[in-house]
Protein backbone atom coordinates (compact mmCIF):
# COMPACT_ATOMS: atom_id res chain seq x y z
CA UNK A 1 0.00 0.00 0.00
CA UNK A 2 1.54 3.37 -1.20
CA UNK A 3 1.41 6.56 1.13
CA UNK A 4 1.76 9.93 1.18
CA UNK A 5 5.08 11.33 1.97
CA UNK A 6 2.87 13.65 4.07
CA UNK A 7 1.29 11.50 6.21
CA UNK A 8 2.87 11.74 9.81
CA UNK A 9 3.81 8.38 10.02
CA UNK A 10 6.26 9.13 7.03
CA UNK A 11 8.03 11.96 9.25
CA UNK A 12 11.75 11.55 9.76
CA UNK A 13 11.99 9.99 13.47
CA UNK A 14 15.21 9.52 16.14
CA UNK A 15 15.31 5.86 16.14
CA UNK A 16 17.90 4.23 18.42
CA UNK A 17 20.43 1.53 17.40
CA UNK A 18 22.17 0.66 21.13
CA UNK A 19 24.65 -1.96 19.61
CA UNK A 20 27.47 0.35 18.17
CA UNK A 21 25.87 2.92 15.74
CA UNK A 22 23.89 4.62 18.48
CA UNK A 23 21.05 7.34 17.40
CA UNK A 24 19.60 7.30 13.62
CA UNK A 25 17.81 9.62 11.94
CA UNK A 26 15.52 7.27 10.06
CA UNK A 27 14.04 8.55 6.88
CA UNK A 28 10.73 7.50 6.12
CA UNK A 29 9.52 5.03 3.36
CA UNK A 30 8.13 6.98 0.56
CA UNK A 31 5.74 6.81 -2.49
CA UNK A 32 8.10 6.68 -5.65
CA UNK A 33 9.15 4.06 -6.98
CA UNK A 34 13.03 2.64 -7.26
CA UNK A 35 14.53 5.19 -5.19
CA UNK A 36 14.29 8.30 -3.16
CA UNK A 37 16.86 11.56 -3.38
CA UNK A 38 17.12 13.05 0.47
CA UNK A 39 19.13 16.33 1.76
CA UNK A 40 20.02 15.51 5.02
CA UNK A 41 21.58 17.88 7.52
CA UNK A 42 22.82 16.77 11.19
CA UNK A 43 23.93 19.64 12.68
CA UNK A 44 26.16 21.45 10.44
CA UNK A 45 26.96 18.88 8.19
CA UNK A 46 24.73 18.46 5.08
CA UNK A 47 24.78 14.64 2.84
CA UNK A 48 22.53 13.89 -0.35
CA UNK A 49 21.23 10.10 1.21
CA UNK A 50 19.71 8.06 -1.69
CA UNK A 51 16.99 5.31 -0.77
CA UNK A 52 16.86 2.76 -3.35
CA UNK A 53 14.03 0.11 -3.25
CA UNK A 54 15.29 -3.96 -3.72
CA UNK A 55 13.60 -5.16 -6.41
CA UNK A 56 12.01 -3.09 -9.20
CA UNK A 57 8.86 -1.49 -9.10
CA UNK A 58 8.66 -1.48 -5.41
CA UNK A 59 8.66 1.76 -3.31
CA UNK A 60 11.63 3.46 -1.82
CA UNK A 61 12.50 1.91 1.30
CA UNK A 62 13.15 3.13 4.84
CA UNK A 63 17.02 4.90 5.28
CA UNK A 64 19.18 5.91 8.47
CA UNK A 65 21.66 8.25 8.62
CA UNK A 66 23.85 7.91 11.60
CA UNK A 67 23.39 10.98 13.88
CA UNK A 68 27.06 11.79 14.36
CA UNK A 69 27.30 13.21 18.02
CA UNK A 70 24.96 15.27 20.18
CA UNK A 71 23.43 17.89 18.15
CA UNK A 72 20.34 20.20 18.57
CA UNK A 73 18.57 19.05 15.92
CA UNK A 74 18.83 17.19 12.21
CA UNK A 75 16.72 17.86 9.15
CA UNK A 76 15.54 16.47 5.73
CA UNK A 77 13.69 17.12 3.03
CA UNK A 78 13.16 15.10 0.05
CA UNK A 79 15.30 17.08 -2.95
CA UNK A 80 12.67 17.15 -5.17
CA UNK A 81 10.49 19.38 -2.54
CA UNK A 82 13.24 21.17 -0.70
CA UNK A 83 10.24 23.70 0.61
CA UNK A 84 9.00 20.82 2.33
CA UNK A 85 11.92 20.60 4.70
CA UNK A 86 11.07 18.31 8.46
CA UNK A 87 12.96 19.26 11.05
CA UNK A 88 13.85 16.58 14.21
CA UNK A 89 15.25 17.67 17.95
CA UNK A 90 18.02 15.64 18.80
CA UNK A 91 19.52 17.14 22.40
CA UNK A 92 17.62 19.69 24.17
CA UNK A 93 20.80 21.83 26.14
CA UNK A 94 18.19 22.20 28.79
CA UNK A 95 17.26 18.63 28.90
CA UNK A 96 19.92 16.56 27.07
CA UNK A 97 18.16 12.86 28.26
CA UNK A 98 17.20 11.20 25.50
CA UNK A 99 14.71 7.92 25.98
CA UNK A 100 14.05 4.80 23.63
CA UNK A 101 12.07 1.99 24.13
CA UNK A 102 13.51 -1.21 24.06
CA UNK A 103 13.33 -1.69 20.26
CA UNK A 104 14.80 1.90 19.36
CA UNK A 105 11.99 3.61 19.47
CA UNK A 106 12.13 7.39 20.63
CA UNK A 107 9.94 8.18 24.01
CA UNK A 108 9.19 11.64 23.11
CA UNK A 109 10.37 14.49 25.84
CA UNK A 110 7.47 15.71 27.84
CA UNK A 111 5.57 12.16 28.16
CA UNK A 112 6.30 10.31 31.04
CA UNK A 113 8.69 7.02 30.42
CA UNK A 114 6.97 3.71 31.04
CA UNK A 115 7.68 1.24 34.39
CA UNK A 116 9.27 -1.13 31.93
CA UNK A 117 13.21 -1.40 30.47
CA UNK A 118 14.26 1.91 28.54
CA UNK A 119 17.26 3.16 27.06
CA UNK A 120 18.84 5.87 28.71
CA UNK A 121 21.27 7.93 26.79
CA UNK A 122 22.90 11.04 28.83
CA UNK A 123 26.33 13.27 29.01
CA UNK A 124 28.86 12.28 31.42
CA UNK A 125 29.07 9.07 33.54
CA UNK A 126 26.60 6.78 35.22
CA UNK A 127 26.23 8.81 38.58
CA UNK A 128 25.07 11.33 36.44
CA UNK A 129 21.33 9.80 36.22
CA UNK A 130 19.43 11.07 39.24
CA UNK A 131 16.59 8.23 39.61
CA UNK A 132 13.94 8.43 42.44
CA UNK A 133 13.40 5.05 43.57
CA UNK A 134 15.32 1.96 42.15
CA UNK A 135 16.37 1.25 38.53
CA UNK A 136 17.91 -2.26 37.67
CA UNK A 137 20.87 -2.21 34.92
CA UNK A 138 20.46 -4.78 32.44
CA UNK A 139 22.24 -3.56 29.86
CA UNK A 140 25.07 -1.22 28.54
CA UNK A 141 25.13 -0.06 25.14
CA UNK A 142 27.68 0.95 22.48
CA UNK A 143 28.23 4.09 20.88
CA UNK A 144 30.09 5.23 17.88
CA UNK A 145 32.81 7.98 18.93
CA UNK A 146 30.74 10.87 17.84
CA UNK A 147 28.99 10.13 21.53
CA UNK A 148 31.98 9.86 23.33
CA UNK A 149 31.53 11.32 27.14
CA UNK A 150 27.76 10.37 26.97
CA UNK A 151 26.22 6.93 28.51
CA UNK A 152 24.13 4.35 27.10
CA UNK A 153 22.23 1.94 29.66
CA UNK A 154 19.22 -0.41 29.71
CA UNK A 155 17.26 0.32 32.70
CA UNK A 156 14.03 -1.22 34.25
CA UNK A 157 12.22 1.17 35.34
CA UNK A 158 9.38 -0.46 36.96
CA UNK A 159 10.77 0.59 40.49
CA UNK A 160 11.35 4.16 39.65
CA UNK A 161 8.96 7.08 39.70
CA UNK A 162 11.39 9.79 38.55
CA UNK A 163 14.69 10.01 36.58
CA UNK A 164 16.63 13.05 34.94
CA UNK A 165 20.13 13.49 34.04
CA UNK A 166 22.52 15.63 36.21
CA UNK A 167 22.37 18.56 33.94
CA UNK A 168 18.60 18.43 32.73
CA UNK A 169 15.96 21.01 34.29
CA UNK A 170 13.20 18.75 34.18
CA UNK A 171 12.52 15.56 35.21
CA UNK A 172 10.89 12.83 33.18
CA UNK A 173 8.11 11.18 35.37
CA UNK A 174 7.24 7.13 35.29
CA UNK A 175 4.00 5.42 34.99
CA UNK A 176 3.52 2.68 37.20
CA UNK A 177 1.68 0.17 34.32
CA UNK A 178 3.40 -2.65 33.18
CA UNK A 179 3.58 -3.59 29.70
CA UNK A 180 4.89 -6.79 28.10
CA UNK A 181 8.12 -6.84 27.26
CA UNK A 182 9.86 -8.77 23.64
CA UNK A 183 13.10 -9.11 24.76
CA UNK A 184 15.54 -10.53 21.96
CA UNK A 185 18.59 -11.29 23.53
CA UNK A 186 22.11 -10.63 22.82
CA UNK A 187 22.83 -10.17 18.95
CA UNK A 188 25.31 -12.07 17.37
CA UNK A 189 28.67 -10.01 16.99
CA UNK A 190 29.85 -8.41 14.32
CA UNK A 191 26.76 -9.54 11.98
CA UNK A 192 24.96 -7.10 10.46
CA UNK A 193 21.68 -7.56 8.41
CA UNK A 194 20.19 -4.18 6.76
CA UNK A 195 22.71 -2.44 8.51
CA UNK A 196 21.00 -3.51 12.06
CA UNK A 197 21.98 -6.38 14.12
CA UNK A 198 21.17 -10.40 14.11
CA UNK A 199 20.18 -12.11 16.89
CA UNK A 200 20.54 -16.27 16.89
CA UNK A 201 17.66 -17.26 18.92
CA UNK A 202 14.13 -16.10 19.30
CA UNK A 203 12.63 -13.46 21.28
CA UNK A 204 11.45 -14.31 24.63
CA UNK A 205 7.72 -12.82 25.20
CA UNK A 206 7.58 -11.53 28.62
CA UNK A 207 3.85 -10.76 29.97
CA UNK A 208 3.29 -8.59 33.60
CA UNK A 209 3.76 -9.99 36.53
CA UNK A 210 0.88 -9.47 37.90
CA UNK A 211 -0.86 -10.75 35.00
CA UNK A 212 -3.92 -12.72 35.68
CA UNK A 213 -5.91 -15.68 34.25
CA UNK A 214 -8.75 -13.45 32.90
CA UNK A 215 -6.07 -11.01 30.49
CA UNK A 216 -6.62 -11.36 27.04
CA UNK A 217 -3.27 -11.36 25.03
CA UNK A 218 -2.43 -12.03 21.32
CA UNK A 219 0.38 -12.89 19.26
CA UNK A 220 0.98 -11.89 15.55
CA UNK A 221 4.08 -12.36 13.49
CA UNK A 222 4.99 -11.15 9.93
CA UNK A 223 7.68 -11.36 8.06
CA UNK A 224 9.92 -8.69 6.07
CA UNK A 225 6.87 -8.64 3.13
CA UNK A 226 3.68 -8.39 5.16
CA UNK A 227 3.26 -12.09 5.17
CA UNK A 228 1.09 -12.92 8.36
CA UNK A 229 3.34 -16.15 9.85
CA UNK A 230 1.04 -16.03 12.84
CA UNK A 231 -2.29 -14.50 13.55
CA UNK A 232 -3.59 -13.31 17.22
CA UNK A 233 -2.44 -16.47 18.62
CA UNK A 234 -3.55 -16.42 22.57
CA UNK A 235 -0.75 -16.26 24.98
CA UNK A 236 -1.39 -17.73 28.21
CA UNK A 237 1.07 -17.02 31.68
CA UNK A 238 3.30 -19.79 32.21
CA UNK A 239 3.34 -20.61 28.39
CA UNK A 240 6.80 -21.62 26.69
CA UNK A 241 6.93 -17.66 25.26
CA UNK A 242 9.98 -18.17 23.56
CA UNK A 243 9.73 -20.78 20.75
CA UNK A 244 6.69 -21.85 21.54
CA UNK A 245 5.08 -18.91 20.40
CA UNK A 246 6.94 -19.22 17.36
CA UNK A 247 5.82 -23.04 16.96
CA UNK A 248 4.55 -23.21 13.31
CA UNK A 249 6.68 -20.63 11.63
CA UNK A 250 9.06 -22.07 8.76
CA UNK A 251 12.56 -22.70 10.13
CA UNK A 252 15.05 -21.60 9.38
CA UNK A 253 14.25 -18.28 10.78
CA UNK A 254 16.34 -15.79 8.18
CA UNK A 255 15.28 -12.27 7.78
CA UNK A 256 12.99 -9.63 9.53
CA UNK A 257 9.95 -10.63 11.30
CA UNK A 258 7.49 -7.79 13.26
CA UNK A 259 6.31 -9.58 16.54
CA UNK A 260 3.23 -7.29 18.23
CA UNK A 261 1.59 -8.63 21.07
CA UNK A 262 -1.71 -7.40 21.66
CA UNK A 263 -3.12 -6.77 25.66
CA UNK A 264 -5.38 -5.06 27.69
CA UNK A 265 -5.52 -1.57 28.54
CA UNK A 266 -3.06 -0.52 25.76
CA UNK A 267 -0.64 -2.26 27.54
CA UNK A 268 0.98 -4.34 24.31
CA UNK A 269 4.39 -4.20 22.31
CA UNK A 270 5.27 -4.40 18.80
CA UNK A 271 9.20 -5.24 17.81
CA UNK A 272 11.25 -5.63 14.59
Amino acid sequence: THRSDSHEAQRPALVLDPYGRGPLLRLPSVDEVGQALWTVTIGTQSELVRSEAAWPGESAPPTDVPVIGPVRAATAALLRRPDLTMTVPVVDDKDPLLAFAEEGRQLLPGLPLPGAPVWLLFPSGPDDLVVVGEAVVLAEGALPPGWGGWTLRLLDLSGASMVRSSRSERPRSVRRVASVRIAPGEPIPGLLYGGGPVFGQVPQIELPSATSSDSSWSLTITDGVGRVLVENRKLLAGDDLGEGAFSGVQRPLLGPYRIRVRGPWGRGASRD
